[in-house]
């Protein structure tokens, strides 16, 4: 196993050639549901799909597409913990995701992979973040915007660049079907940025305030209707009061990671709320008194080591799940959005009848489809085998998270420590993403698995 610190996002752990799994639910008129994995890359860095944050991986009507980075170009002695220069790579599947091939592999760039977005004609979006600090400016770094058009099989990619703090991969984006536009939010106090279909940038300026007791890490972006949702998680320069030792030391380990809040947008960014909170001023206090949303409630919020892994609003219902790491506590919480207030929390039991969601990472997902499951997708650390390996699973939801179900699951156990997928899946496609985790006990030691739901299948009548 490849020790935790190695990882460094915080407080934490946890190969896989194709394989068939069993939904426990089915009954016997479907043929069982398939999870096919699929090893996609290997000899990658650690961060190769940092993480489930950014979305990494998108189907359309053209194929399946998926972004990494796929070399550490600091060379291999290089410290993972401080690495910055990678090379990325685009690939594409016209099969369903058994086999991918290359789009556009990058330069050597000063920064971790990109995300990915698609659009209704199937052209392909990458917002590749440069980190500041190799980018010549100490208080700036770069984000570049690449255009994919599908009409063009993906070649000749048009390019504009930014000047934009965005930092080692602590980024978000997300397009706006109903507006035609995408927004891009980094950490800290770095600008929102909306941009048009062509790259021309329509507004940016800073949303969150960065002070010492909130500086904002690892946002989220999330659409439900016409409404534009984002939620993050902080980190504190001030050691939380409950773990602060009479001699002025702190007992937690930093980084200290402390508080989850979301607001939402009805205008595409224009202006900014809260439950109980119209009109945000600009720049916002995303401290745990400030007057965002506070998704990380007692006892946990100011746990000094939690984790955002995903968040979903859906029908007047917004979800969120996370770790409070320093408890070892894995936590689904459901808020109800008007009158704002929590109507269901799961703490340490986010399962189905044979699987505890326990993981570093994962995401929640849905179909296209309207009143669609809801799914979260993980593992189960609490099944951790004597190599630190655990089963893959996904959990359902068919009552907007009232109660959840197994779905599906590994028959086998994988070193899976990122866990990235699509917001949205279509249909036809089913449920999708990768995943990473340590094979070797080196700088470039890690491999890619694409995974994939196979449709059910009713059988035949003898």
């Amino acid at each position: 196993m490849v020790a935790a610190s190695l990882i460094l996002i915080g407080c934490t752990v946890a190969p896989i050639h194709r394989v068939s799994s069993t939904a426990p639910d089915e009954g016997a008129a479907v043929a069982p549901k398939q999870i096919e994995v699929t090893e996609i890359a290997s000899q990658t860095p650690p961060y190769a799909i940092f993480a489930s944050h950014r979305q990494m991986i998108v189907p359309n009507a053209r194929g399946i597409f998926v972004v990494y980075s796929d070399s550490n170009t600091d060379g291999p002695n290089a410290d993972q913990a401080h690495s910055v220069n990678f090379t990325w790579v685009l690939q594409r599947s016209v099969d369903g995701g058994h086999t991918f091939s290359t789009v556009y592999r990058s330069p050597s760039i000063c920064g971790k992979a990109p995300s990915l977005e698609t659009d209704e004609d199937d052209n392909i979006y990458i917002f590749s973040p440069r980190d500041l600090r190799c980018d010549g400016v100490k208080a700036l770094g770069s984000l570049v915007w690449m255009k994919f058009l599908a009409a063009d099989n993906y070649k000749n990619p048009a390019t504009v660049s930014y000047r934009n703090d965005t930092g080692a991969g602590k980024s978000s984006t997300l397009y706006d079907r109903s507006r035609h536009q995408f927004y891009f939010l980094g950490y800290g106090p770095t600008p929102f940025m909306v941009l048009n279909m062509n790259g021309g940038l329509i507004r940016q300026y800073p949303l969150f305030k960065s002070v010492n007791e909130a500086n904002v890490q690892y946002p989220h972006m999330q659409m439900d209707g016409s409404r534009l949702y984002v939620a993050v998680g902080t980190d504190t320069s001030v050691c939380p009061a409950s773990y602060l030792n009479p001699d002025g030391t702190c007992a937690a380990s930093k980084p200290w990671r402390h508080g989850i809040s979301f607001i939402y947008s009805d205008d595409g960014g224009i202006t900014w709320s809260a439950p109980g909170h119209d009109n945000l001023s600009l720049p916002i206090d995303p401290d745990n008194n400030g007057p965002t949303a506070q998704a990380e409630l007692a006892p946990y919020a100011n746990d000094p080591c939690s984790w955002l892994q995903s968040f979903l609003p859906r029908n007047g219902k917004i979800h969120f799940m996370f770790q409070a790491g320093q408890k070892k506590h894995q936590l689904y919480d459901r808020f109800n959005i008007a009158p704002f207030a929590i109507d269901l929390r799961l703490d340490n039991d986010f399962k189905g009848r044979n699987f505890n969601l326990f993981g570093f990472d994962g995401f929640f997902t849905r179909s296209e489809l309207p009143n669609s499951p809801l799914y979260a997708v993980s593992t189960d650390q609490t099944k951790y085998n004597a190599d630190y390996k655990a089963p893959m699973f996904i959990l359902r939801s068919r009552d907007n998270g009232a109660t959840w179900e197994d779905f599906v699951s590994t028959l086998e156990s994988y070193a899976a420590y990122y866990v990235v997928g699509p917001r949205i899946f279509r249909s036809q496609d089913r449920i999708m993403g990768m995943f990473s985790g340590p094979t070797k006990r080196t700088q470039n030691g890690w491999s890619i698995y694409f995974f994939h739901v196979t449709a059910e299948r009713r059988k035949t009548a003898l």
